[in-house]
């Protein structure tokens, strides 16, 4: 090899390391697991989901949250898709969660929803707090699906959840559960 060939193989063995290290996601520092006792509610009936967000790095981590029942919620996206995959509609009080501070319940993505009437836009803030779970600990939250989306029709339903990992700025997705809402 030619001495002016090596400075060319050289940037191109570094430039080959760099999109392979840009190819590569970091890792979450935090598992979502969902779950409900109920395989089957009626219409119109409580339909509790929890929450299980548990570090799995072996450092504390930092997850930001307000100091209000609704607020525990904050940075979720929570997913309701009927048998056919197309995501429901969400009630306003979803939407209001998501106003409150400096709370920022998401929009799931694939939501068409149009919320420039919401009326809840005058909620006051709670008090901003932070969970700091050490390393294997969880923070358990829950939420009702019958006051977070609109009504039901009767059928199949799956519910997933995902928050982004402020730390390894990777989107962390729970398992998916599924759920019957009869007459």
């Amino acid at each position: 090899m030619a001495f002016s060939e090596r400075p060319l193989v050289l940037a191109l063995a570094l430039a080959g390391v760099c999109l392979i290290c840009a190819a590569q996601e970091a890792a979450p520092t935090f598992s979502l697991l969902i779950s409900t006792k109920q395989s089957a509610v009626q219409i119109g009936s409580e339909l509790k989901v929890n929450i299980v967000l548990t570090n799995i790095t072996d450092h504390p981590i930092w997850v930001g949250v307000e100091k209000t029942r609704e607020a525990e919620l904050e940075g979720y996206a929570i997913e309701v898709r009927d048998e056919r995959g197309r995501l429901q509609r969400t009630s306003h009080y979803y939407w209001s969660l998501g106003r409150i501070g400096r709370s920022k319940l998401r929009v799931p993505k694939g939501s068409e929803q149009d919320y420039s009437d919401n009326h809840y836009d005058g909620l006051r803030p709670g008090s901003f707090a932070n969970l700091n779970p050490d390393p294997g600990k969880t923070n358990e939250a829950w939420f009702d699906v019958s006051t977070l989306y609109a009504p039901l029709a009767p059928g199949r339903y799956t519910i997933q959840v995902q928050r982004t990992d402020e730390e390894s700025k990777t989107e962390v997705k729970s398992n998916i559960i599924t759920v019957n809402i009869t007459k």
